[in-house]
């Protein structure tokens, strides 16, 4: 999965990254297309979605687009603004078609969902400034009555769609109608994802439509109870425009920790993406409790494939720090997708714990996968708060995608070993031929395909007065500066070092070294 949101990548971007992933079999291409922070496909008829919410800068109360926000600055034509045009994403679902890879379009909602509201009150505004209170109403997002008081994890205080209004389905009708549309005759839609994920408790506790709302339908107890009242009503219109529900875990959790069941969504299949699986947070076994109750899975470990986070426990290393403390290539390449608590590593804050530590003595619950035929895959995801230029999100997804692909492809003969000293043993062997596969080819391929790759700082330490280097990938040059890094030499066994050294890894092409680390011999 690609945020395009927060920062916003364009249709280039997404060619070069289709380029590579179809080199190592990556078929599929999540696009976050909508979220808070901006709307980034045009819709046909519904302009302002665009026009208004997908452009970010300083402006008075939100009256013309939307604020400026992650660093986007008080301008318009910053990484804060774009969004694809109809002839951009055709041409864009056309590359996928040739490469083989297949477009899963999200556009998250009911939370998350501040760009579509102020953009479709923005709409309201001009049809009634020009006497079309009808129109004006159609695919109105929110109760304009309505004084919830509440902050979303984003700090928005109007990130909610209303799902007691009719206006609210209808607006999901029409873009789920329109994406469709789009898809027609080139990459036919299969999977539709709503999101669904992370509304604020309160988010409708104010909302005077709402309380009308709840009057007339007794099932529901409260304004908690609404999220899935519309997670309910969105899986059904994607149903019957024939394709397949799809959202994050949590759409599909009641406020009472329930599931909602299958059956309620009125759709031959449905997918929940599973991702939040924090060791300490006990929620680790909800993939496998979705899959055992017949809903299709996509995992996506927050541990071990957000791939926002830092690649080193190294705090100066690039990315956020809220679901866990790094994830290198080497701890993706590590995840046993049909056994998840045996992927049990270190907890948020980097210390190493283990299945035994948290299963066995009841920390968390350890449900068993019954079905494992219902877990599609895994996805890696993406989120680009921090993420505004080409060549950093090439250095936040590769080479740690290489890894992605080896464990969605590939069963290794060491993730069906019950014995753990010698399954370790034998993933440590994989590891050494995976690590100089991709240390001597992979890199150098990813540099033919123009991939600006991460690379990772190198080891080491002085022992008998010798220096002595290694880097994650054999194959990697390490270079050494003596001159505060005016000048690189690469390192040499039989040279004594001495003073204030900088080591740093080189790319193979010379173009480029990782960040240093700092020694003093």
């Amino acid at each position: 999965m690609v945020d395009v949101v927060r920062h916003f990548h364009t249709k280039e971007e997404l060619l070069q990254l289709m380029r590579a992933m179809a080199v190592y079999k990556l078929n599929k291409l999540h696009l976050h297309l909508a979220d808070d922070e901006g709307w980034r496909l045009e819709i046909p008829g519904l302009d302002e979605l665009t026009k208004f919410g997908g452009v970010r800068g300083h402006a008075f109360r939100e009256l013309s687009h939307i604020l400026s926000l992650l660093g986007s600055g008080p301008f318009t034509n910053s990484s804060g603004s774009g969004f694809y045009t109809v002839n951009d994403y055709r041409e864009i679902l056309q590359f996928a078609k040739s490469h083989h890879v297949e477009i899963i379009p999200e556009f998250d909602m009911p939370g998350h969902s501040h760009a579509a509201i102020k953009s479709m009150e923005a709409r309201y505004a001009r049809l009634m400034a020009a006497g079309d209170e009808t129109e004006a109403m159609r695919y109105l997002l929110s109760d304009l009555a309505d004084r919830s008081s509440y902050l979303s994890g984003q700090f928005y205080r109007d990130s909610a769609i209303n799902p007691c209004i009719e206006s609210s389905y209808r607006f999901v009708e029409y873009v789920v109608r329109e994406v469709k549309n789009l898809h027609k005759d080139i990459l036919p839609l299969k999977v539709f994802h709503f999101g669904g994920d992370e509304v604020p408790q309160e988010a409708y506790s104010g909302s005077p439509a709402c309380a009308e709302f709840l009057r007339s339908h007794k099932k529901l107890s409260s304004s908690k109870d609404l999220k899935a009242y519309f997670v309910r009503r969105a899986a059904m219109i994607v149903a019957r425009y024939g394709l397949t529900p799809m959202g994050w875990e949590d759409a599909f959790t009641m406020s009472n920790g329930m599931t909602v069941s299958v059956e309620e969504l009125q759709s031959k299949e449905v997918i929940s993406q599973a991702w939040y699986n924090t060791w300490e947070s006990g929620l680790a076994h909800r993939a496998y409790q979705y899959a055992n109750a017949g809903y299709k899975v996509v995992l996506s470990p927050t541990t071990h494939f957000y791939y926002d986070n830092p690649q080193e426990p190294d705090p100066e290393d690039w990315g956020l720090h809220w679901a866990t403390r790094y994830i290198n290539t080497k701890r993706s390449f590590n995840f046993m997708p049909e056994s998840i608590y045996d992927s049990i590593d270190y907890d948020f804050w980097g210390r190493a714990i283990s299945k035994t530590d948290l299963c066995n003595f009841n920390r968390i619950e350890c449900v068993p996968l019954r079905i494992p035929e219902n877990v599609l895959g895994i996805e890696a995801v993406m989120w680009s708060e921090l993420i505004r230029t080409p060549g950093r999100m090439d250095w936040m997804l590769w080479p740690r995608l290489l890894a992605l692909a080896e464990r969605s492809w590939h069963r290794a003969s060491w993730e069906t070993i019950e014995l753990l000293s010698k399954r370790l043993i034998v993933r440590k062997e994989d590891w050494m031929s995976f690590s100089n596969a991709v240390g001597y080819k992979e890199l150098r391929r990813l540099e033919e395909l123009g991939v600006n790759y991460y690379l990772p700082r190198p080891g080491a330490r002085l022992r008998n007065g010798k220096l002595w280097v290694n880097t994650a990938f054999p194959g990697l040059v390490v270079q050494v500066s003596n001159d505060a890094g005016h000048t690189w030499n690469d390192y040499d066994e039989t040279v004594k070092y001495s003073g204030h050294l900088l080591l740093a890894t080189r790319s193979h092409d010379g173009m480029r070294r990782s960040v240093p680390v700092a020694l003093d011999a």
